[in-house]
């Protein structure tokens, strides 16, 4: 999957979409068995979630600006911040 697949549309065209699914269920999993600590699990699956929703939302926009901006977001949620 990358951004020419033919006939594909939205963020499904987009390997790194899937592959952040890939890392929400892993960590939605991990998180449900380790229950030892709630609060540092929920932000887990919150941040894994929004990775997945920042890579949907810039594949939606065809300003190029905008879809750098939530790219950019995805990756801050994935704890890289280097520029």
């Amino acid at each position: 999957m990358d951004e020419r697949a033919e006939g594909v549309r939205g963020p499904e065209r987009l390997r790194v979409y899937h592959l952040a699914q890939d890392l929400a269920t892993s960590v939605d999993r991990i998180a449900h068995a380790s229950a030892r600590n709630g609060s540092m699990a929920d932000q887990l699956r919150r941040s894994a979630e929004s990775i997945v929703l920042n890579f949907a939302e810039g594949a939606g926009h065809y300003s190029p600006g905008r879809k750098i901006y939530h790219y950019q977001l995805a990756r801050g949620s994935a704890g890289d911040t280097r520029r």
